[in-house]
């Protein structure tokens, strides 16, 4: 399976982060546009424990399904399975028939760079504040690219975006990746009750 090495850095100032990208010779790979995620898992899989999942995903340009599995909360603790497929509801319906059911939708915008072979996606999902995800191919890529645009190590957050969910909820991971809708709107009320202090 490949490793993903990833960070995610809060920072809303996609402009800056534009000029910042240009000027390391940073390439728009794609414009900013909604993307659409299908988690898939079995019926009775116990969510609670569960570290990995399928995940169907229209990317604007493509589709992809992909084998997640969740080892760590660090740089290098997601490992991934990923092929481009042609249809997003033929492949859901494909897993439906091996057993599988989806647990949740969820909606994101995307923005996608490359710098020197290294991946920077401008994201934002529901309920959070924007932010940069920077991938490569190790750790010191990572690093090395996210000096260069200016951000500090400690202030990057590593792994799946559950974590900066729970950075701002009293919330267990399962709980936000396993809801039924992940949608732009109002913050629901199960969720703003566990809004941090």
């Amino acid at each position: 399976m490949k490793t993903e090495y990833e960070v995610k850095v809060l920072d809303s100032d996609f402009t800056a982060i534009r000029a910042k990208l240009a000027e390391a010779g940073g390439k728009l790979l794609q414009p900013r546009r909604m993307m659409k995620r299908y988690i898939l898992d079995y019926e009775a899989a116990d969510l609670q424990k569960s570290n990995a999942y399928i995940r169907v995903r229209d990317e604007g340009d493509r589709v992809t399904t992909t084998y997640k599995l969740t080892e760590s909360r660090s740089v290098d603790g997601v490992k991934e399975l990923e092929v481009e497929v042609s249809e997003l509801e033929t492949m859901i319906e494909i897993y439906k028939n091996l057993g599988l059911v989806v647990h949740s939708y969820q909606e994101t915008f995307r923005e996608s760079w490359e710098v020197d072979g290294v991946e920077v996606e401008l994201d934002e999902w529901p309920w959070l504040d924007p932010f940069i995800e920077i991938e490569g191919h190790s750790e010191q890529e990572v690093r090395s690219l996210g000096e260069k645009l200016g951000y500090q190590w400690q202030d990057a957050v590593p792994g799946d975006v559950v974590q900066l969910y729970q950075d701002i909820y009293d919330i267990e991971d399962w709980e936000i990746s396993r809801k039924n809708k992940i949608e732009f709107g109002p913050v629901p009320k199960w969720l703003e009750e566990r809004r941090k202090k």
